[in-house]
């Protein structure tokens, strides 16, 4: 939906901008590509950043007491997806690192989908 608003995901730049560069097209080149990585990501931050802030305010009536019974569970989700591969070690942190690159692929075949 972003990428239909004319908006970029980082994971989607990073599957468009090389091909661009590979294909040889006019302006094209690694410091445009580089400089677009670091203004998408800088945005793509932003935008997360804002989202979790907006969301901590909710769950906590504005910062002025702890999370209520969802925000708890929010957050309990959120640490057992991530800390949860801590107990395996290297295969963990492998299997992690997989599921973002899976992850990753179909966030661009998304994009590939909405441009044709």
């Amino acid at each position: 939906m972003l990428y239909l608003m004319g908006f970029d995901l980082l994971t989607g730049v990073f599957m468009l901008t090389p091909l661009a560069l590979i294909d040889k097209r006019s302006g094209a080149s690694m410091s445009g590509i580089l400089r677009n990585w670091g203004l998408v990501f800088v945005g793509d931050f932003a935008g997360a950043f804002t989202i979790a802030v907006m969301m901590a305010i909710i769950f906590t009536f504005g910062f002025a007491q702890g999370p209520d019974a969802i925000g708890q569970k929010i957050g309990a989700i959120g640490e057992g997806r991530t800390i949860g591969y801590a107990a395996h070690g290297a295969a963990g942190m492998l299997t992690h690192f997989i599921r973002g690159v899976l992850c990753n692929w179909m966030v661009a075949m998304g994009v590939v989908g909405a441009m044709i």
